[in-house]
């Protein structure tokens, strides 16, 4: 039997200053359930467990907590098991949990933005959280998904050459012509090309570096 006529109890941290400038806090207190077929580990570690979800996916399976119990345990202990996320607001707006302990995106996540989540989940039983059983550290990878164009660094470049300057001659520029993908891996390649009607005289090194091949002639073009 339990000593704690609850499971869960509500109060709130305060901290104010000489300037009666107040901050509060909510702080939350779960009872531990102590039954001993859950408490093969004698440390209160909690159980680490790491997935992968894509980018942008909302309603996405990250994953399944499964409860890790001792070979005594009937798997009958493990009904009514509750699960939840305690993390920070901001992620519990963006991860949920059934009560099959099955972890799933409640909107797309932008891996752009953030490329990693931490999960803290607890599983409580009629009697409180299961010790030893009960805390988890889920860690979440979001995969990468080619949803990014490339853009330029500038959005307009000019230079200038010597009428007289000849083939493989670097074009002074005002800065080189560069290009980056906010995405990574085999979604970040890209290739840079010239076009139009002048670029059959040019060529693009992959530094940026605009170079002569062609013949110039400024009072035909200037």
């Amino acid at each position: 039997m339990s000593n704690y006529d609850r499971l869960l109890y509500d109060f709130e941290a305060v901290v104010t200053d000489e300037a009666d400038i107040t901050l509060i806090t909510n702080v939350t207190i779960h009872v531990v359930h102590s039954d001993s077929a859950f408490s093969a580990n004698s440390n209160n570690e909690p159980i680490v467990m790491k997935f992968s979800v894509r980018e942008n996916l909302s309603g996405a399976l990250v994953g399944q907590l499964m409860p890790l119990r001792n070979t005594s345990a009937e798997p009958s202990a493990w009904k009514g098991v509750k699960f939840m996320i305690v993390s920070e607001p901001q992620v519990m707006e963006l991860f949920a949990i059934s009560q099959d302990g099955t972890v799933y995106t409640q909107r797309g996540l932008d891996r752009e933005l953030k490329d990693s989540y931490q999960l803290s989940v607890i599983a409580e039983s009629g009697r409180g959280v299961i010790v030893h059983r009960g805390f988890y550290q889920v860690h979440v990878e979001v995969e990468d998904e080619n949803d990014n164009a490339p853009a330029f660094s500038k959005l307009w470049y000019s230079g200038h050459i010597r009428e007289d300057c000849g083939k493989g001659c670097s074009v002074a520029m005002d800065g080189p012509i560069t290009a980056q993908d906010a995405d990574i891996g085999v979604n970040a390649k890209f290739h840079l090309t010239l076009q139009g009607e002048d670029s059959h005289l040019f060529a693009l090194e992959p530094s940026g570096l605009v170079i002569l091949v062609g013949q110039l002639d400024r009072e035909v073009k200037d």
